[in-house]
């Protein structure tokens, strides 16, 4: 059963077409952001909601590129309100925090706070030599 046109689409997989190349590559970048995040199973709530926003904005960026770039030979104006708009949608994408446990969003190990090396610090102390 669809849901009606005034109903919220919770997965935005869903509402493409199954046939086009666009869901084809849609599924794969979804399924390579949950690999990379530690799979479906193991996220919480908000962050397979946050992998839902970030998977309906790589829609919107898909279609507004294969709209927007120039052809060549054509030139596109710098400032554009399309481009700005593009921009201002890669910049949410980009705030989104999504990253795999235990790291931050560059990959890397977060670095431990200070009560985290002072605690690690005063354990090698107490152990007898």
């Amino acid at each position: 059963m669809k849901p009606s046109p005034n109903a919220t689409t919770l997965n935005v997989i869903d509402a493409l077409d199954a046939r086009t190349s666009e869901c084809v590559a849609v599924k794969k970048w979804r399924a390579d952001l949950l690999s990379d995040l530690g799979g479906e199973k193991d996220l919480p709530l908000m962050a397979r909601e946050l992998v839902e926003q970030a998977t309906r904005l790589k829609v919107l960026l898909d279609r507004m590129d294969a709209a927007l770039l120039p052809k060549p030979g054509e030139t596109l104006a710098p400032r554009d309100r399309r481009m700005q708009v593009r921009k201002m949608l890669i910049d949410i994408m980009s705030r989104l925090e999504l990253a795999p446990k235990g790291k931050d969003a560059t990959g890397k190990k977060p670095i431990p706070s200070l009560e985290a090396i002072r605690a690690r610090y005063n354990q090698k102390r107490r152990r007898p030599a």
